[in-house]
């Protein structure tokens, strides 16, 4: 054989088939490195998915738990609140009234209180009568049925010929956007 083809036959026969067997396997395995990359990737959102959605079903068994409640609070913030509030104020003395001393000597809409939160909210002032357990009873019974109630100003005088209390009560009263 002459020398002249040796390097002929060298390069195209192995070099050449060399650089394109390395060129594939190149491709093959970068190809392959993306394929599982993408395939651990998805695997990772589809678990991080399943755990929302997961947590989703709570949320939503819980929400349908609390819907009354919620439909309720939303109905407390968009009725006339003094009036709510006087109407829940008075089913509060009718229930807790056992001695027959607990009244209402007073109410009136009060000025509206500057807070630093420019949320919609009115204001209303009461004076009760009675004595110290029927009006924290009283008073713990209309907080507990108006949650969007917040006390201003309180103050607790005793009467001066009797055993009772007088508690002036002056509320915020949390609304909603009309």
């Amino acid at each position: 054989m002459k020398r002249h083809y040796i390097q002929s036959i060298g390069t195209f026969s192995i070099a050449v088939p060399l650089i394109v067997t390395l060129i594939v396997i190149g491709i093959i395995s970068f190809t392959k490195s993306t394929l599982l990359g993408d395939f651990s990737q998805s695997q990772r959102i589809y678990k991080t998915e399943q755990t929302q959605i997961a947590a989703l079903s709570k949320l939503e068994i819980k929400h349908k738990a609390q819907q009354s409640q919620l439909e309720q609070w939303d109905k407390l913030l968009t009725s006339d609140s003094y009036n709510e509030v006087n109407k829940q104020l008075r089913i509060a003395i009718t229930n807790n009234n056992k001695s027959k001393t607990l009244q209402l000597t007073d109410q009136k809409s009060a000025t509206r209180p500057a807070y630093a939160v420019d949320a919609p909210r009115s204001a209303c002032e009461f004076v009760l009568e009675g004595t110290f357990t029927e009006l924290q009873r009283c008073t713990t019974e209309l907080e507990c049925k108006m949650p969007n109630l917040m006390v201003n100003t309180m103050n607790i005088k005793p009467q001066t010929n009797s055993n009772l209390l007088n508690l002036k009560l002056n509320y915020t009263i949390w609304e909603k956007d009309q």
